[in-house]
């Protein structure tokens, strides 16, 4: 579409809907507070009806269905965030006096091309954004951007998902284009596999499973002084819990994870956590 032709079709959609045309180009969120920290998104359940008209505007697809409204910690209170499972794409929304709801900013992932994560036999799910935004640096965020495969098996199953983590800035100039600032980091995996077969096995196991999880802690450092970058620390917490053994002997571990150059990790490395899924 032509910039001139999107405009256009901005000016139709704010005669109809009263809003305002949405702008794509880069308006930060909001400064990064010196001790940097995600922002992780809360639920709004109780702003009524009238956001997913304005959200939905002109988009194809159930997109009423697949939108979720939230707010974000240290925004004004007319300040709203919404996912959109579609793309999948993040809009920032505002509440107005007159209790119009109006889309400030959109950033549509739909052309993005996310790290690969090749598992064999495992199933493909969309790509999806985690509620939450990330401090990249002092005047920029990004969207975890989440790669899902998963497995499904007699007594069980195993999913792993992997995360790049792209600059909203990257997004607005091209999501065709844009790079993650880090890439195939291992975000959230976990593992069940049955271990009993009998009737016997199921009356005397204190577990009948061996099951494994695991997620990713960011820590960050503060960028020094005239740096664009704060500095982020992967951490990622494992619990094992074995079969015939009580809850409360399954093992947990911290690591820290070495972020490789230019920030791009081995997919394949994230598949050594939680059993070795996919190996």
């Amino acid at each position: 579409m032509s910039l001139p032709r999107s405009l256009a079709l901005g000016a139709v959609l704010s005669a109809v809907t009263g809003l305002a045309p949405i702008t794509t180009a880069w308006t930060s969120p909001a400064r990064i507070a010196e001790k940097p920290r995600a922002r992780v998104f809360q639920t709004v359940k109780t702003a009524g009806s009238g956001w997913r008209a304005a959200a939905c505007a002109g988009l194809e697809g159930d997109c009423v269905r697949d939108a979720a409204l939230y707010h974000a910690p240290g925004d004004a209170p007319n300040a709203y965030y919404v996912i959109l499972l579609s793309g999948p794409t993040l809009l920032k929304m505002s509440l107005d006096e007159d209790r119009r709801w109006r889309v400030t900013a959109r950033w549509s992932l739909r052309d993005y091309r996310s790290t690969p994560l090749g598992v064999a036999n495992a199933v493909a799910d969309p790509l999806r954004l985690f509620p939450a935004l990330y401090p990249l640096g002092p005047d920029d965020w990004a969207v975890a951007v989440l790669g899902r495969r998963s497995e499904m098996y007699s007594g069980g199953g195993a999913n792993v998902e992997i995360a790049d983590f792209v600059s909203l800035k990257a997004l607005a100039a091209s999501a065709r284009t844009a790079r993650p600032a880090y890439g195939g980091v291992p975000f959230s995996c976990s593992t069940m596999i049955r271990a009993c077969f009998s009737e016997q096995d199921y009356k005397t196991s204190k577990h009948c499973h061996d099951e494994t999880s695991g997620s990713l802690t960011i820590r960050y450092t503060p960028a020094p002084p005239g740096a664009a970058r704060h500095g982020w620390t992967f951490l990622w917490s494992q619990i094992d819990w074995p079969q015939d053994t009580p809850r409360s002997k399954a093992s947990r571990e911290v690591s820290a994870l070495k972020a490789p150059p230019e920030g791009l990790f081995d997919p394949k490395d994230a598949f050594g956590f939680c059993g070795g899924f996919g190996d």
